[in-house]
């Protein structure tokens, strides 16, 4: 008898470029599948756009058997029909005819048996039962009755055997299960245990940082009203109060009896007058040393991150250019953070043949193609949900020059009335798709509160309402905290109506007025977070 042989294996592309395409896959032997030119089986790097560069390996075991593993690939690795797809988290064993995908929507390839895995046994080779001829009917009927009962014993002590092994995996069964339902119900007490402690560590900081954030809100209250003009009048009122007493002090030499009462008094008032003038003059320009210090920060945050902020565009059919939202660079690679509504304007220019392309601020000649997009898993179509969204550009091979940085989690969740934010976007009837100019816009955070418009648990308050002054172009504008860090992403403001304008031919034409005094919000950072970590 000849040792058993696994047929032969091959791969045939199913979707992509690959389409067709067939590899033959031997046993022993490993091959990679990615977008890299020197994979085992490479793919078209343009168009297979949703596979990495080396994205999947195909193990060919030795017994013939086709292991799938995923290389940490961005989009992953899929196994089963486009309307079932599960995404692979470790090795996976492919029978023939089962199907994988490099990406979700990425190229489809089948496992396939070239032949019949029994056509290389050899028939003849196989062992036969040898039975004698019997010399007479009774003969055989009595070696038959004999066969029948060896048979039937050696079936009961089998029989006998198996029921013994399953009580005895029964039992064992049994006991592992209560073994590991009561590490499972300890390692949740732990858990919970430990959570609760970091809770209450979280809480007590957050408490304090809340505490000091309130402190510092309130000093800064007291100095509203304060401007220029104040410390120059402050600065005078000194120099009148010194002067006088300088007189008063010298005619007080000079002068003798109830004069020099007079006198005496005069100046005791006037020195109590300067100490007030030069206290009040302090705390002046302690408050335009803080003012000052607000107008650097605008400053930095407007040179700093200038080219991190782009225009969404739409090419007409004529060559036209039609601005509609900002983003903003939040990785070099080519990702771009907006809102999720404005991802809606880009899916409808795509249903009508336009493209869509994101240009840079100030810089029109760095304009790119919009490739790719996903909105947050929690937007529902509303203002008031998770409305944020990522744009892939493409770069061809460029780097972009900055990206912004998100806040920390903690700094997030002490936000609060009154701290200061500074906006930039391309604010509504002013935008110029051709030459982009964002506007930088400084304010106060007006309150926080949960999507459904109540004070909520910190985690839940990922409603941020402004001051600044926006319009419609401004949709997915960055809301940057002092320390120059992305707090929120500007949504839309409640003052939006619906209004009628003629369109080019004269027709009325459906769309949406902005008032710049109305109630303005964003989408605290960590939903756009949330969305990074998720990716493509």
């Amino acid at each position: 008898m000849r040792p058993l042989v696994p047929p032969p294996i091959r791969l045939r592309g199913l979707r992509g470029t690959v389409v067709g395409a067939e590899y033959s896959l031997e046993a022993g032997r490993t091959f990679t599948l990615g977008r890299r030119p020197d994979c085992d089986v490479p793919l078209d790097a343009e168009s297979d756009s949703f596979a990495s560069g080396y994205h999947a390996r195909l193990e060919i075991l030795a017994d013939g058997r086709v292991v799938l593993v995923d290389l940490a690939s961005r989009n992953g690795t899929w196994t089963g029909p486009d309307d079932a797809l599960v995404r692979i988290s470790g090795p996976v064993t492919l029978n023939p005819g089962d199907t994988f995908t490099l990406g979700n929507g990425g190229p489809v390839f089948r496992v396939e048996a070239c032949g019949d895995s029994l056509g290389d046994l050899d028939t003849e080779a196989i062992p036969r039962t040898q039975v004698a001829a019997p010399n007479s009917v009774g003969q055989g009927q009595r070696l038959f009755e004999a066969e029948v009962r060896r048979s039937t014993r050696g079936l009961k002590a089998g029989l006998a055997a198996l029921v013994l092994i399953l009580a005895g995996l029964g039992t064992a069964f049994y006991y592992w299960n209560q073994a590991t339902q009561a590490a499972a119900a300890q390692r949740e007490a732990d858990l919970k245990a430990a959570l609760d402690t970091a809770l209450d560590a979280q809480s007590k900081q957050l408490s304090s940082r809340l505490a000091a954030t309130q402190s510092d809100l309130d000093a800064a209250r007291k100095d509203i009203g304060v401007t220029r003009s104040e410390l120059e009048g402050a600065r005078l009122d000194l120099a009148s109060t010194s002067g006088r007493l300088t007189e008063v002090q010298l005619e007080l030499a000079n002068a003798e009896g109830a004069t020099k009462k007079t006198l005496e008094a005069q100046v005791k008032a006037l020195e109590s007058l300067r100490l007030d003038s030069q206290a009040k003059l302090d705390r002046t320009e302690a408050a335009v040393a803080r003012i000052t210090e607000k107008e650097k920060a605008a400053e930095a945050i407007a040179h700093r991150f200038e080219k991190s902020l782009f225009m969404l565009i739409a090419v007409q059919r004529d060559g036209t250019l039609e601005g509609f939202c900002t983003a903003f660079t939040v990785d070099v690679a080519g990702v771009l953070a907006t809102n999720a509504h404005c991802i809606e304007v880009v899916e409808q220019a795509r249903s009508q043949g336009l493209s869509v392309v994101a240009r840079m601020n100030r810089r029109s000649d760095r304009t790119f193609r919009v490739t790719r997009f996903r909105k947050h898993d929690a937007y529902d179509g509303s203002a008031f949900s998770d409305d944020v969204a990522l744009v892939e550009i493409d770069l061809k091979g460029e780097t972009l020059p900055i990206a912004a940085k998100l806040a920390a989690w903690i700094d997030l969740v002490g936000l609060g009335p009154g701290q200061p934010i500074y906006t930039m976007g391309f604010p509504g009837k002013v935008m110029n798709p051709e030459a982009p100019s964002a506007d930088l816009r400084a304010a106060v955070i007006s309150r926080i509160t949960t999507f459904g418009n109540s004070a909520g648990l910190p985690g839940d308050n990922r409603m941020v309402w402004h001051s600044a002054l926006t319009s419609k172009g401004t949709s997915g504008s960055p809301i940057f905290n002092a320390a120059g860090e992305v707090v929120a992403i500007n949504n839309g403001v409640l003052s939006a109506r619906r209004v009628f304008v003629p369109d080019e031919h004269g027709r009325p034409k459906e769309d949406v007025a902005y008032d710049a005094n109305g109630l303005n919000f964003g989408v605290r950072a960590d939903a756009l977070d949330e969305l990074i970590e998720q990716g493509f």
